[in-house]
């Protein structure tokens, strides 16, 4: 809390006020916490013109601490550059001012506001026993706000947001959310283990014992003793919990960062009430992987949670349903494992043979093997149950798709709309507008149905500009990228930098200057990640790109014969293409395509030559408009995709 603006006075000492401790250089995304806290009545001691004043000051600083309900140190590449500064003097006290206080009394709560990793940052030791929130900029989630203002109405209680209640191994599997503890983004140390500090000791050592690792999934695994749940734990409110965290889960890909965060935060109280509950972890389980699959958490910090929770999940009640339900679903994502889960997803089904959730989960696990045709009767059994099922109607749709029936796969996708609106079915529908038939005035129609909170997520946000690029109207496009607060979009088909989409926008607007702009941040973007990741190919990709299309052509065309002789499919194919296209080999290019579509070619291949801004620079080749003209007339003899 430093600037060199004049002192200003501050704000009198108010028990139940919120502390908000951040070096000068943060000053602004500070006031954005601020602002939204203050916007919901909560009282914050947040001065944007602090100069240390002398003795007086630092006695009114300290007072302010040592009487604030919470503390909310704002941690950054800012802080972590300065190795000295008022703001860590602020953190001193008040971790001094926790030494007097009960155990799992909630007063600390770190704030992240870029990528600085919990692991490594250069804070107070007793930080790291409180869970982290990460604020993307210092933009505060919905969810955020609540959770503070419930700390102030109930500052005595043990806290989901207050004193770790688990293992620092999943302490720190959890980064890159809103509300939720963040996590480091790779998990190279030793996993250390300490006790739980809201129950009692005998509970703890349990706890502790029970977070080795499991043998391998065949491995016969004793069961273990269970534990008590506390007498004063309601069953009623424990089932409450899980059930709201299933509904958010079952939402699938219409769920939105907000729900999978709500849901993240359901289990954690489900656990904090009762440790011994299978179900519990088995839930947390299946929403940690859930926010990998959806692309709200790519690191394999949170994957790794997600084995841990459904490890623990078998070892507390290995006969659960719900217990091998999770590991199932976890080993059916991982390629080692696939089969393991495959086979035990099919015991669950017979056993089970009307709970959807399995259904589903066999069905997306059998198409993961290209099992296609198998898979559509575990959908089909889903969605025959009553009610219907929206979700297992769109996972009928891929599997349609890929195999070519792509009549019967959009009209999978219309009967999943009858049920209801379904922001992710408007976004599948996209594929037959623009690719399948080419059709911009519906796709436009599709992405106005989109609600705002889905269209702030990569994926309704990279759709949304798609489109909008598809019809040169590179400012709309422009207008939905900036309303998202990330640089980097993590949701499958799109998982690249932002500012590469935006840059596109410009130049499909006219600004060619603005857009190299964009594409040189992106740049910067990118190499910071490949510091952490020098070898991933995908990073590499994305790197030459950029490079070639700020005009540095001999640094991108270094990476390109590493890009060609890498292992990535036709995938990778079209990101050399792109890059060929950016750095003006158009011969080139013309050459790759025609001998790429030679007989056949994917259903989509023709819209996408004719609308994708990265292909401008073509559309006056003879070659390529020949070629395009070609696909069009030729059949179509491979799968949707």
């Amino acid at each position: 809390m430093a600037s060199s603006a004049p002192a200003q006075p501050l704000p009198p000492t108010t028990p139940g006020a919120v502390f908000l401790s951040y070096a000068r250089e943060d000053n602004e995304a500070a006031r954005r916490i601020a602002d939204a806290l203050r916007a919901f009545g909560v009282e914050v001691w947040f001065d944007q013109n602090e100069l240390r004043g002398g003795d007086s000051w630092d006695a009114k600083i300290k007072q302010q601490i040592r009487e604030c309900a919470l503390f909310v140190p704002v941690v950054s590449a800012q802080t972590e550059a300065r190795t000295e500064g008022y703001f860590r003097r602020e953190w001193l006290i008040a971790v001094e001012r926790t030494r007097d206080m009960a155990a799992g009394r909630a007063f600390i709560v770190p704030v992240v506001i870029d990528e600085t990793r919990e692991a490594d940052a250069a804070v107070p030791e007793e930080f790291m026993r409180y869970q982290w929130t990460r604020l993307a900029r210092g933009v505060p989630s919905p969810q955020f706000v609540e959770q503070i203002k419930r700390l102030l109405e109930a500052p005595k209680k043990t806290s989901t947001v207050g004193r770790v209640s688990d293992p620092p191994s999943e302490h720190l599997a959890r980064e890159k959310a809103g509300h939720r503890p963040a996590l480091p983004r790779t998990s190279r140390q030793p996993w250390v283990l300490v006790a739980v500090t809201t129950i009692v000791a005998a509970v703890s050592v349990f706890l502790w014992r029970q977070s080795k690792p499991l043998p391998t999934p065949t491995a016969a695994t004793p069961a273990a003793p269970r534990e008590k749940s506390a007498p004063s734990v309601p069953a009623s409110e424990l089932r409450q919990l899980i059930a709201k965290a299933w509904t958010l889960w079952d939402k699938q890909d219409d769920a939105t960062r907000d729900d999978w965060n709500l849901a993240d935060d359901l289990c954690r109280r489900a656990i904090a009430l009762d440790p011994s509950s299978a179900e519990a972890w088995a839930a947390s389980s299946q929403i940690s992987l859930g926010f990998v699959i959806f692309g709200f958490d790519l690191t394999p910090a949170r994957t790794e949670t997600a084995r841990t929770q459904a490890e623990r999940a078998v070892r507390l009640a290995p006969e659960s349903d719900e217990a091998r339900f999770a590991q199932a679903n976890f080993y059916r994502r991982q390629q080692a494992t696939m089969d393991e889960g495959v086979r035990v997803l099919r015991e669950l089904a017979q056993r089970l043979p009307n709970d959807k959730r399995v259904l589903k989960t066999l069905a997306s696990g059998l198409r993961g093997q290209g099992r296609l045709e198998e898979s559509l009767i575990f959908s089909d059994k889903a969605i025959a149950l009553p009610g219907g099922d929206r979700v297992a109607l769109y996972g009928r749709e891929s599997a349609l798709a890929n195999l070519g029936r792509l009549v019967e796969a959009e009209s999978a996708l219309d009967q999943a709309l009858a049920i209801g609106p379904s922001p992710a079915v408007y976004i599948k529908k996209l594929f037959y507008h623009l690719e399948v038939r080419g059709d911009l005035e519906k796709a436009r129609a599709n992405i106005e149905k989109l609600p705002t909170p889905f269209l702030l997520e990569d994926w309704g946000a990279y759709h949304a500009a798609r489109v909008w690029l598809w019809r040169r109207e590179g400012d709309r496009a422009i207008a939905v990228l900036r309303a998202v607060p990330r640089d980097f979009l993590e949701k499958a088909p799109y998982i690249g930098p932002k500012g590469y989409l935006t840059g596109m926008a410009h130049r499909v607007a006219g600004r060619p200057e603005a857009a190299k702009s964009e594409w040189q941040g992106a740049l910067n973007v990118v190499d910071q990640r490949l510091a952490a990741r020098p070898n991933d190919t995908a990073l590499l990709s994305w790197r030459a790109l950029l490079l070639a299309e700020t005009g540095q052509r001999e640094l991108a065309e270094k990476i390109l014969p590493v890009l060609v002789q890498s292992e990535r499919g036709r995938e990778h194919t079209a990101t050399v293409t792109a890059i060929r296209v950016a750095l003006g080999q158009i011969e080139q290019v013309a050459n790759s395509l025609e001998k790429a579509f030679q007989g056949d070619y994917y259903v989509g291949w023709p819209n996408r030559l004719r609308f994708e801004p990265a292909y401008d620079p073509m559309r006056n080749n003879p070659r390529f408009q020949a070629l395009l003209k070609s696909l069009t007339a030729a059949p179509i003899s491979k799968p949707a995709r």
